[in-house]
């Protein structure tokens, strides 16, 4: 089997940290397995270099940047081959040059053209782990060029790609991909599987975790990706075609900081104005996103939209150049907003989402700037300061509806959960079962005993709810004196009570809530008598 491991900067900050990744690099090898690892520079390496060259040129060219920037790497690779050789594992590290990783010749911004596989191939034979710089490429001039932030991620699927990998893995600090930021929204769930393109929609939209140019690589070469910590073993999230997410209304949040909105007003309005400006800056490889046009007015009009930080000094140069050509009155810049985005193949037969997300926003005070919609995403420009309050607004509102929607689907039909709970109180009621163990949760001095499947609500099976600050402790107790049955429609629980009635059951009670199946907001707690929490052992 052949692997590719990926580790970002944080993974490798450190001789600690080098050695942990260089232990589970060694492990994979030690199963008998190919690997070959792909790494970022150490900790704030990319940063510390960018710093040091504006200390000698405010304006370095991209060219001298790329030759900088990717010593980082080097540094990385070569660290991490001598920690594996240090323990006894043969391993060689390469760059991107000595791999010949072809790219296109726009620094600071490349793209693979195509990857020789002939010399990794070669010390793969020989039995060595291969260690590859991530981030950089070689154009046909034969100089170095960088993919970008965040480009080891294409590197690893690149060379997963080429070599016809069985797996390749993305280590980050994070333990998987998240329904939002987790250092900004602590309530924020593990996605345990998502789609090729609900992840390209939350990378494009500022989700850090994976880079969006290595999704878009992974879904055209069929390359199944994992992304997981480098600190602990946990499972992480698969990225893949199809996922188990038909019943998620929404995936993920995301707000991407790294946005400029520029406004060109007073253009001519006549076919072909805005093709005009978007191709010149199409010319210089500047990527426009959202885009809003105003209605004529006195054969003019206002058009707007953003393009990232890192491409607005040069696309205000290209514009200002060509004011004239494009008829272009007046021209304003604003780098002090955000994006915030939800993305989610639930939209797709879900109305009002649109509605909900905005409604968030107003109840926050947080005013919209900018609409941008595809299938599966919804995306609004608002003031940078206010991207993080937007992220949590959305996340509670969102998820409490989506719970609320999914709880209207269920009471449809009986569904497997009401299925599984008339077999398990036929079982109870034939073998004259007097104990009826299950997995409760507590609630102050309430008992829920859940029948039927496992209700995934926050970060464990069993345990905090997301969207409601509130966290539920989780024990097993053995039940003799009374039963209490959650229950997701009135007739199973007028069955239940019937038949376990006849029985002779000393304590029967059952809850039920149309309301509020599956969200917390309101009461949904049995009320059981104090004097019985002896009798279950709290």
């Amino acid at each position: 089997m052949l692997v590719v491991k990926k580790f970002g900067g944080s993974s490798v900050a450190d001789k600690e940290r080098i050695f942990n990744v260089a232990r589970r690099c060694a492990e994979e090898y030690q199963m008998g397995n190919d690997v070959i690892v792909v790494l970022s520079a150490m900790g704030d390496t990319t940063d510390e270099l960018l710093e040091k060259a504006a200390e000698i040129n405010p304006y370095p060219s991209k060219r001298e940047l790329d030759m900088l920037l990717t010593t980082g790497e080097q540094v990385s690779v070569a660290l991490m081959a001598m920690a594996l050789q240090f323990l006894n594992v043969p391993a060689i590290s390469l760059n991107a040059f000595q791999v010949k990783m072809h790219s296109t010749a726009r620094n600071g911004n490349a793209r693979f053209k195509r990857v020789d596989t002939d010399r990794i191939t070669h010390e793969l034979e020989n039995r060595k782990i291969v260690i590859v710089t991530g981030f950089q490429g070689v154009n046909h001039y034969g100089d170095y060029t960088t993919l970008g932030r965040g480009g080891s991620d294409t590197t690893a699927v690149a060379l997963a790609a080429a070599m016809h990998a069985d797996k390749c893995e993305i280590y980050t600090d994070v333990d998987g991909v998240y329904t939002a930021d987790p250092r900004v929204v602590p309530n924020a769930r593990k996605i345990e599987e998502i789609t090729y393109d609900e992840m390209l929609e939350l990378a494009t939209s500022g989700a850090k975790v994976l880079h969006n140019r290595s999704v878009e690589m992974a879904k055209k070469y069929g390359v199944e990706l994992v992304v997981r910590s480098s600190l602990n073993t946990e499972e992480g999230t698969l990225v893949k075609e199809v996922a188990k997410v038909e019943k998620m209304l929404i995936t993920g949040v995301a707000a991407d900081k790294n946005t400029a909105r520029i406004s060109v007003m007073g253009v001519e309005d006549k076919p072909g104005t805005a093709f005009k400006i978007f191709n010149t800056l199409a010319k210089h490889n500047i990527n426009v996103d959202i885009i809003l046009q105003s209605v004529g007015r006195d054969g003019t009009k206002d058009i707007t939209f953003t393009v990232s930080q890192d491409d607005l000094k040069e696309a205000m140069e290209v514009l200002e150049a060509r004011k004239e050509a494009l008829t272009i009155k007046e021209m304003n810049y604003n780098e002090k907003v955000a994006k915030v985005s939800i993305v989610g193949a639930g939209m797709l037969s879900n109305p009002g989402v649109a509605a909900t997300m905005f409604e968030s926003l107003s109840n926050s005070n947080i005013n919209i700037n900018m609409i941008s919609t595809s299938e599966i995403r919804i995306t609004v420009l608002i003031d940078e300061k206010d991207a993080d309050r937007a992220l949590v607004a959305i996340i509670k509102r969102m998820w409490s509806q989506m719970y609320r929607m999914e709880h209207l689907r269920k009471k449809k039909g009986l569904g497997n959960f009401s299925i599984l709970f008339l077999t398990q109180c036929t079982v109870m009621i034939f073998a004259g079962k007097g104990d009826i163990l299950t997995k409760p949760i507590r609630r102050g001095k309430g008992i829920c005993l859940f029948f039927g499947r496992k209700f995934d609500f926050g970060k464990e099976k069993w345990g905090e709810i997301t969207g409601e600050d509130i966290k539920l402790d989780r024990e097993m107790i053995s039940v003799r004196d009374a039963v209490a049955f959650f229950c997701d429609n009135a007739p199973v629980c007028l069955f239940a009570q019937m038949a376990v009635g006849f029985l002779g059951k000393r304590k029967i009670m059952f809850f039920t809530n149309h309301q509020t199946f599956g969200f917390v907001g309101q009461d949904v707690v049995i009320s059981i008598p104090a004097d019985t929490d002896n009798r279950f052992g709290a």
